[in-house]
């Protein structure tokens, strides 16, 4: 048997928050060396399907409520080596790239977006590729 909310909307209280989560995730950072901890997971994508670079990751945010991250003016410090910037052109195409391991990750960036071109710039892991925050042209 089908079931009873098939063809209807759902009730609010089934509904997720999704700008809270997205907020979670620039601001709550689960532990992972706290057994037990409870977390969501979510897909994100980070290049909208049909480009080139298309695809959908996990996030993870606390289920609970945590402290927030306080430095929000500041280049998180854990992800200062081991990252790539990707830099993309509005149509989703990555039109460069730097490496950061030592250097200054804010110079990185702000050199990609001299570039008229770019459009947005992605930090992600050197060795997955993993999505870790985006920066965009505002």
């Amino acid at each position: 048997m089908g079931s009873a909310l098939a063809g209807k909307l759902a009730p609010p209280s089934l509904l997720v928050n999704v700008p809270r989560l997205v907020t979670a995730y620039y601001t709550e950072v689960p532990d992972p060396a706290q057994p037990g901890e409870r977390v969501i997971l979510f897909p994100y994508e980070a290049i909208p399907a049909g480009h080139p670079y298309s695809e959908s990751g996990p996030i993870f945010v606390h289920a609970d409520r945590c402290q927030r991250y306080s430095a929000t003016r500041e280049y998180p410090s854990d992800f200062r080596n081991g990252r790539v910037f990707r830099a993309y052109n509005a149509n989703c195409g990555m039109i460069d790239a730097e490496v950061v391991n030592g250097s200054e990750p804010e110079a990185v960036v702000e050199k990609l977006l001299q570039n008229p071109e770019t459009a947005f710039v992605h930090a992600r892991s050197v060795t997955h590729g993993c999505y870790t925050f985006g920066v965009e042209r505002i």
